[in-house]
């Protein structure tokens, strides 16, 4: 979603040789069929010119582990281009007969919108075997714009644990769902990072919002993020741990230490992983996401 941690001043992007292989030897590393939304992704990958990286993701739900998701980031520059080239993506999507995209929130959420106040930008596809059930996601990184936090809060819904966060980080991403049959949805990820949660106000709010097994995860994070959505039963806590490798094992979950086998020999500059509010109040965790990004 967000690599947080990357100094991209001196990353070395992917270019469409790197992004690829990654692609592909995900996809056989866990046995990832060519799904409609994935062939269309794998051109999208092809064409694209601006600076990117790609993120490989996992959905762990109890026994069972979805490994067709992925996500491109774009470094932060010529923002134009790169929306011309996200929005030619959701078209390219659109030639298939069956597939409908609704776009009247983005629609909303764009007008009068300022691209240089969107300081990253990500597409993202989570391909199902159902297609009315794959998504394209479309994140936009928002600093200091607080027209455009406003908009977003109304848009997913207002609520005082919202208005607490905002207040405290200038930056917030907003993601974008688009269901292939048509639905949408919206969710806000408001950010903060440690030297935030150090300061008492911060840390109290944060005791107050979360559940003890999110604030004790915390202590290994120098990043974190907190979903709220319409669509989710309840708040997403998004981790940015210090140590990428170590961080998924530590979560006693063994879909989550099988995925991390293989990503320990990989070169993973940023790991994010996705725990549902619900899911931390419980004895173990069986539900969770993994966001991996390599050099």
């Amino acid at each position: 979603m967000t690599e947080s941690n990357i100094d991209y001043a001196n990353i070395v992007t992917h270019d469409r040789e790197k992004r690829l292989r990654y692609f592909n030897e995900h996809k056989r590393a866990f046995n990832v069929e060519n799904l409609y939304v994935l062939d269309k992704f794998e051109f999208f990958l092809q064409k694209i010119e601006e600076p990117s990286l790609l993120e490989s993701g996992f959905k762990i739900d109890l026994d069972r582990l979805h490994a067709g998701r992925f996500c491109l980031g774009y470094l932060p520059q010529n923002k134009e281009r790169q929306f011309t080239e996200a929005s030619n993506f959701l078209r390219y999507i659109e030639s298939r007969v069956e597939v409908k995209l609704n776009y009247s929130i983005i629609y909303r959420f764009l007008e009068g919108f300022d691209a240089n106040k969107a300081i990253k930008l990500l597409v993202g596809v989570d391909a199902r075997y159902e297609l009315a059930d794959s998504k394209i996601k479309l994140y936009i990184l928002l600093e200091k714009y607080p027209e455009k936090f406003e908009q977003a809060i109304s848009l997913c819904g207002d609520s005082s644990d919202v208005r607490s966060l905002i207040c405290e980080t200038k930056n917030l991403l907003v993601g974008f769902d688009f269901y292939l049959d048509g639905r949408t949805d919206i969710e806000i990820y408001p950010m903060l990072v440690e030297e935030d949660w150090l300061r008492a106000e911060v840390r109290e709010k944060l005791e107050k919002m979360l559940p003890y097994q999110a604030l004790k995860l915390l202590k290994a994070c120098h990043a974190l993020q907190i979903g709220f959505s319409k669509a989710n039963d309840s708040k997403v806590i998004y981790f940015h741990p210090i140590d990428n490798k170590g961080f998924a094992e530590s979560l006693d979950n063994e879909m989550a230490k099988k995925v991390n086998a293989y990503y320990r020999n990989q070169p993973v500059i940023d790991l994010l992983v996705a725990i549902p509010e619900l899911e931390l109040r419980k004895r173990s965790i069986q539900r969770l996401n993994l966001y991996y990004t390599i050099a």
